[in-house]
């Protein structure tokens, strides 16, 4: 059985099998082992120095789990680093001399610890910690993974003083800063308020400040420039491997700049596993379950010009998992933005970590109390309720209990939880009009009538309605009765298509929805919208509009707005429904 050796003199590894040598790479060498300080496997990164014949250096780093995993993971993990081994055959080999190497630095505790987590943490001995940064750990310093992240910049003082100059003067600021907090609450209470991770998005034009305002949230915490394993991300890549990289963070927010980028109009599949918290099981290439990367929980803010919701596949799962802040105009002026990037530019890091401190003195009981009665609140001051409310006044609470803390730990004169408490009440109140799924299909069927009205036939013209019968653009037929009545009937299926065109499609829920409503003619004794017309042999809806009641038929607004066709067929027709139900009320928004 043969082994490798290490040949200094001439800066190559060697197999050597019955005293016969072989040179099978460049020279290797283990040069720092860390060892993850949280987490229940202990996870070793391995930095490897490569030394060449002409006396080149070069040091790489590699996931000694991942490394280990097989023989063909041995020899992926060094290519994937440059590091060329001449066959196959000798990966194993590499994977032995390796464990050996890295088994003597342990037994002799030279190692060094690092962590990937950001927030609440279990530490391997147990202990419960918040790392943010740097950490002494068992008497070592714990470096955070990312080298070149900064988390601390400037003096506390300073950052102080530039929030009370720029941010607390101003709402919308104050809103952001209370929002950049939430985060610690929103993870330390997920279990008990049932909440998961709150998902916010900042949509709006570019000269509204979101991303200057985004990068005030992160210089909360850290420095507020892009990092893999910081606070701020990018869609720089797809949406699995970025979900990949929160893994860890639990109440430290994660900001995520300009989903415009990536390119996806629909973001609802990365959104539920956002709030989720922990990433989805994979296959991978070669068909094997990939090893879940871990949880996070908190707030994750995405930063956009056109709404998340707008765009997302219209089931209503993504509605009570987004917070959806849409065309604030967060700073005051270019001149405002301008000096907030400048000064988080120069001091970060100070505030998050202090107010984590306040928090952390709370008694259990406390804080589930504050949560609790600053969520009764809510619910009681929110006036405009649906099926989405309960979910999302939760994590509503979670931002006004952090504005309440913020009032109680620092006593701002600029500062009042009152005031963000009321513009969160108003925030649900002007949303829930607009984000039932019904009401958005139902405005879609009304656009969709008006637009294509050509396209129908009139029912008191055989001819007509059996010529446009034939052709694919027709749609349905409409029947007039005197001057203030008119019925649409509208194949089921067009409008279902519409419906899909438009990312909506629970066709089953807007029927039933449509089938509760006075304007739509019911069949039967089950009383179904849609049912097969008499005279189309297929699934149709028939809408009825009521001229005094209903202004948005722009084509039938008067009777003199009727053509010579319309006019002798509201002479001869009867308003009246098979069950002769009265119409209350006609398309009211």
């Amino acid at each position: 059985m043969g082994y490798l050796a290490q040949d200094i003199s001439t800066y190559k590894m060697l197999y050597v099998e019955k005293g016969v040598s072989y040179t099978v790479a460049n020279l290797l060498r283990i040069t720092k082992v860390r060892v993850a300080s949280h987490g229940d496997n202990q996870s070793y990164l391995v930095s490897l120095e490569e030394s060449t014949p002409n006396g080149v250096l070069r040091t790489f780093e590699i996931d000694f789990t991942e490394f280990n995993a097989s023989q063909e993971s041995v020899t992926k993990t060094l290519n994937s680093k440059g590091y060329v081994i001449s066959s196959f055959r000798f990966s194993n080999h590499f994977r032995d001399w390796i464990s050996e190497q890295l088994q003597h630095l342990i037994n002799t505790n030279q190692v060094e610890y690092y962590h990937k987590n950001l927030g609440f943490t279990t530490m391997t001995d147990g202990t419960k910690r918040f790392l943010l940064g740097d950490t002494i750990y068992k008497g070592k310093p714990s470096i955070f993974v990312d080298d070149n992240f900064e988390f601390k910049h400037g003096t506390s003082q300073d950052y102080m003083n530039f929030l009370k100059r720029e941010i607390l003067p101003h709402f919308e600021t104050k809103l952001a800063f209370t929002i950049g907090l939430a985060s610690v609450l929103s993870s330390d209470l997920m279990e008990y308020g049932d909440i998961e991770t709150i998902v916010l998005n900042f949509s709006g034009q570019s000269s509204t400040g979101k991303t200057t305002i985004t990068q005030f949230m992160a210089s909360l915490w850290g420095s507020p420039k892009i990092s893999n394993f910081g606070i701020v991300r990018t869609f720089n890549a797809t949406t699995n491997s970025l979900v990949q990289t929160f893994a860890g963070t639990n109440g430290v927010p994660i900001v995520i700049d300009d989903a415009t980028s990536l390119g996806v109009k629909d973001l609802s599949a990365f959104i539920y596993n956002v709030a989720a918290g922990e990433d989805k099981l994979r296959l991978t290439p070669e068909i094997q379950l990939r090893e879940s990367k871990g949880s996070w929980s908190g707030l994750v803010t995405i930063s956009s010009e056109t709404s998340i919701l707008e765009h997302s596949t219209k089931t209503g799962g993504s509605i009570p998992r987004l917070l959806e802040f849409d065309n604030i105009v967060w700073t005051q002026s270019a001149n405002h933005a301008k000096t907030i990037k400048r000064n988080i530019a120069k001091t970060y890091g100070h505030f998050g970590p202090d107010f984590v401190d306040h928090y952390r003195k709370m008694s259990t009981k406390v804080k589930h109390e504050l949560f609790d009665t600053c969520e009764d609140e809510l619910d009681q001051l929110i006036s405009t309720r649906d099926q989405y409310t309960n979910r999302i006044t939760s994590k509503l609470a979670i931002i006004y209990m952090t504005a309440k803390l913020i009032d109680e730990f620092y006593q701002f004169p600029e500062f009042s939880s009152d005031e963000i408490r009321d513009y969160l009440v108003e925030f649900e109140d002007s949303k829930v009009p607009v984000r039932s799924i019904e009401a958005q299909a139902l405005a879609i069927i009304k656009t969709f009538i008006i637009r294509n009205q050509h396209k129908m036939a009139y029912k008191a013209n055989p001819k007509q309605l059996m010529e446009l019968t034939s052709n694919s653009d027709f749609i349905g037929y409409k029947e007039y009765f005197n001057d203030d009545i008119v019925e649409i009937t509208v194949l089921s299926k067009v409008l279902s298509d519409e419906l899909m065109k438009q990312n909506i499609s629970q066709w089953s829920n807007i029927l039933r929805y449509l089938e509760k409503q006075p304007y739509v003619k019911k069949y039967g004794k089950n009383q179904k919208a849609s049912e097969t017309d008499n005279y189309l042999h297929v699934k149709a809806i028939t809408f009825r509009f009521q001229r005094e009641n209903d202004e948005m038929m722009r084509w039938y607004y008067s009777s003199t707005g009727l053509n010579r066709d319309e006019k002798e067929e509201a002479k001869k027709c009867e308003a009246t429904f098979e069950d002769s139900e009265a119409i209350e009320e006609i398309f009211k928004d």
